[in-house]
Parts: structure tokens; sequence; C-alpha cells
């Protein structure tokens, strides 16, 4: 895996290196804001989504 993260540059590496390794999937990488990342904690805060309201 890390040739190929080292073969990327740029945004494509970094979008690579952000979903590895945190588990995130594609749209949800795609889908990140700045809003939604605490630098100062190094986080990614997203809203959670109850799927099973009525």
């Amino acid at each position: 895996m890390l040739a190929i993260i080292q073969k990327l540059s740029g945004v494509h590496q970094l979008l690579i290196k952000l979903l590895y390794g945190t588990g995130l999937r594609l749209t949800e990488g795609l889908g990140l804001r700045v809003k939604d990342v605490d630098f100062a904690q190094n986080q990614i805060i997203r809203p959670v989504r109850n799927i099973n309201t009525v």
C-alpha cells in the first residue's frame, strides 16, 4: 500500500492517506469540509445522523 501512496502526489495523495488512516469511505472523505476538522484536537468532527428517527 505504501508504494501506491508514494506514487501519488498532491490532493490525490492527501485523500488516499486520509481514507486509509481514518477508515472513511470514499464519499465520506470527498464530502469533508474544513469546518469538519478540528485542527487543535487533530480530530475529524462529523455530525451523527440518526437513521432510526421516526
